[in-house]
């Protein structure tokens, strides 16, 4: 028997890093604004750090809360 195997799949989540809709248990600390500011950092370092694997995984993004358009920065990465 031959030992085929399937790339792995890695599922990223993401929601639109709008004010008031993100990390709003940070957000009570550092203000909304803050809070969408770095969550949206913190998407770009994720997606930045997934590249690698794309040779050997497939990278399925699933995008929440704002429109098509709004995810353009990532859409390189996702």
């Amino acid at each position: 028997m031959t030992n085929s195997r399937e790339p792995g799949t890695v599922l990223v989540f993401l929601k639109y890093p709008a004010a008031g809709w993100v990390k709003t248990r940070l957000a009570a600390a550092v203000g909304p604004d803050r809070a969408a500011e770095l969550y949206r950092g913190w998407v770009g370092t994720v997606l930045t750090a997934l590249q690698p694997v794309r040779g050997t995984a497939r990278v399925v993004g699933y995008f929440a809360g704002g429109a098509v358009a709004d995810f353009a920065p990532w859409h390189a990465l996702a």
